[in-house]
């Protein structure tokens, strides 16, 4: 079982990292906030897990041992595949998704793409009990113990682009997401704070 990754970052895609580790380079899929704190040539650690399908093996990458436990609990409810599971982590950081479960606020996760109410009241029926810890420990997934190196804060146009790409993996169309988070972008923050604002606006359209 493959825990974490640790080597140069070779390459950070719209989605995904890849890190070179004793020569050998580990393709990740990984979240945006993540993404935008890792930088091509410079060293980093990230912590991972295991997607074992039958025609190969898939990594996701997370900022923090509560996110990636975040992520398991996720998989552990049917209907939740690893790309929705990933899809919630993107949006919320652990102690939101505690509120979330704790308040029973199912449209919360129905912001989420293929995530249904039915799915999403599984959710919060199957994991009530189980993400307590989360509100408690008040985890902001600033990735200050899983990403290592000097990288910093995106640009904004960099940060733009990865809740573009995040949006439209979402579901919404690319037009939107660019206005969205270009929109987002102008009060400043993280990728993940801007992605949080761009889908606000965007699932208040839906409505």
């Amino acid at each position: 079982m493959i825990d974490s990754l640790h080597g140069e970052v070779l390459h950070v895609g719209l989605n995904h990292v890849v890190i070179e580790c004793s020569g050998v380079g580990y393709r990740a899929t990984a979240t945006p906030s993540l993404l935008g704190r890792l930088r091509q040539g410079e060293m980093a650690r990230i912590l991972v897990t295991m997607n074992i399908r039958d025609d190969g093996i898939d990594l996701y990458a997370f900022e923090s041992d509560d996110s990636r436990t975040m992520f398991t609990l996720l998989r552990t409810v049917s209907g939740v595949g690893p790309t929705s599971a990933l899809a919630i982590c993107s949006i919320y950081n652990p102690s939101d998704f505690a509120r979330i479960i704790a308040t029973g606020d199912d449209a919360a996760l129905k912001m989420v793409k293929g995530i249904g109410k039915r799915t999403a009241e599984r959710i919060i029926v199957d994991l009530k009990s189980k993400v307590a810890k989360f509100a408690v420990s008040g985890t902001a997934d600033d990735g200050t113990h899983a990403a290592s190196g000097q990288a910093t804060a995106a640009s904004q146009d960099g940060s733009i682009g990865t809740v573009v790409q995040a949006l439209v993996e979402l579901g919404f169309p690319e037009k939107d997401a660019e206005s969205s988070a270009r929109s987002a972008a102008k009060s400043g923050g993280s990728v993940s704070t801007i992605l949080k604002r761009a889908l606000q606006a965007l699932s208040s359209e839906r409505a």
